[in-house]
């Protein structure tokens, strides 16, 4: 098959960039759910407080936000994997 080199190369650089934007999303994700380990803390010192109570709700949203970028980008990366795989496995 002559443009499977091609279609190959093509869909590794699409899946290196999926990777990289999969890896920075997961750092966000982390760095939110830190964020929201911290507002437990205040939660527990001060359980009735608005403003933090405030932040819980917005974090929580942040958390469900990012974690939908990841399941996405997750499976964006699983589909150009079968691509690959069947791009491997078709018989010249």
């Amino acid at each position: 098959m002559p443009g499977r080199p091609d279609a190959i190369e093509s869909l590794l650089i699409q899946r290196l960039e999926l990777v990289g934007k999969l890896s920075q999303a997961t750092a966000e994700h982390m760095r939110i759910l830190q964020m929201s380990r911290g507002i437990d803390v205040l939660l527990m010192k001060q359980p009735e407080s608005p403003d933090t109570c405030q932040d819980r709700s917005e974090t929580d949203n942040r958390i469900a936000d990012s974690q939908a970028a990841i399941d996405s980008l997750e499976s964006s990366l699983a589909v150009i994997d079968k691509s690959i795989e069947s791009i491997m496995n078709t018989e010249v």
